[in-house]
Parts: structure tokens; sequence; C-alpha cells
């Protein structure tokens, strides 16, 4: 005899469902999503913080770099700035394996660093960005003797928009049969959902209140 398996009649609503603490920690989107501002500042930082390191590092070895005018720390930071961004002017030099084996592992950084921040830049300068406005209200008012809703889009780039299409969602609250809050979403259908003409800039969107048909008109 097969076993037989209970199932539990609680809502939906009181269950619970285990996430990964780590599911936020999303590095590449969290750095592809923001500001111009922060993203360069944040570069600077790391630059700033990869030379301060190894110049830290070859400031410690014995006589690591020759063409120094002095033993200060600075020497040895502008060395750094050098090799990471692959200058070489060719006055200061490493002249001991140990340095060898940092300007290596520097010269390393500075070349995955460099292509990692730069196809990090083309991918936010890619990313496209629609600059579509909404009016802040819908009104219902008669149209082709119908009550309709309506509300308006518009362009805000000063282009035209070719082969745009609308559509058109609901989302609704409603209470289940066994009496459950639920978020419904509802697919209006349209007399017409796209143009093949250029937009005009001010465009009026018009279902009617009763659902049934959905009239697209631009001004």
């Amino acid at each position: 005899m097969g076993s037989r398996q209970t199932i539990s009649q609680r809502p939906i609503r009181n269950s619970t469902v285990d996430v990964s603490s780590q599911a936020g920690l999303d590095i590449y989107h969290s750095v592809v999503s923001m500001g111009w501002f922060a993203y360069l500042s944040l570069f600077a930082c790391a630059f700033l913080v990869v030379n301060v390191v190894f110049g830290v590092l070859y400031f410690v070895g014995d006589s690591a770099i020759g063409g120094l005018q002095s033993n200060s720390y600075q020497e040895y930071f502008f060395f750094s700035v050098q090799t990471l961004a692959t200058i070489g002017y060719g006055s200061k030099f490493p002249q001991t394996l140990y340095a060898d084996i940092l300007v290596t592992l520097e010269a390393m950084t500075g070349l995955l660093g460099l292509g990692m921040f730069t196809g990090i830049a083309f991918a936010r300068l890619s990313i496209p960005r629609s600059r579509i406005i909404f009016s802040k209200v819908a009104v219902i008012a008669p149209f082709e003797g119908v009550p309709t809703l309506m509300f308006r889009v518009s362009n805000e780039r000063n282009n035209r928009v070719i082969g745009a299409e609308v559509e058109l969602t609901l989302f609704l609250r409603t209470t289940t049969i066994e009496g459950q809050s639920l978020r419904r979403i509802y697919d209006l259908p349209l007399l017409r959902k796209s143009t093949p003409d250029a937009v005009a800039d001010l465009v009026d969107i018009s279902p009617n209140s009763a659902g049934e048909s959905f009239v697209w008109s631009h001004r």
C-alpha cells in the first residue's frame, strides 16, 4: 500500500519561505546601478588603496627600487602608480627579486582592474533608459459617448518614438472565497496596442470604464 500524504490546510499567507542571507549581496548589480559620482569615487578609492598597499610593500623592501631621488614613502607610492597604470617612465626600476615579484603582481592587478572598471563603465553606458513620463492623475470623461478612463504619457527626450507599443495592466486587491487577500493581475485588452508611425510628444491612453475596449489616440 502506498503511503498517504497529509496536505496542510494552513493558509498560504501564514507560510514561510527560507531565503539565503546572501541573496541581497549582488555586487555587480550594485555597482552598475549606482550613480556616476559614486562609481567614479569607488574607482578613485580603489586606485588609491591599491597604490598605498603596494607602496608600503615596496617601501619595506631592502633597496627594492632603484633610481629614487630619496628613500621617502612618496617615491615608492608614485612608483606604484607608474607600475599599476603601466606608464613606465624608466627613471625608477626594480632591482631585486622581491621588487620584480611585486611589480609582476601589481601589473596583473592593474590590467585586471582596468578591464573590470572599463567593462562595468561600458555596461552602465549601454543600459537602455527610457524617458517616458506619465501624468500624475487619471480622469474619467466621455469619449465617443462612453465614460472613459484617460491618462497621458509623453516622451521626455527630444526625439520621436518609432513602433511604439502600449500594454495596460490592472492590479486589483481581491478576497478569495476562503477569505485570503490576494493581489490579482488583469491584462486589459487594447483596440490597438502598437503604431508603426512616429508617436507625437503627447499621447492619450484611454480605456473605457467598462473594460471592454481601449482607445489609444495622440494629440
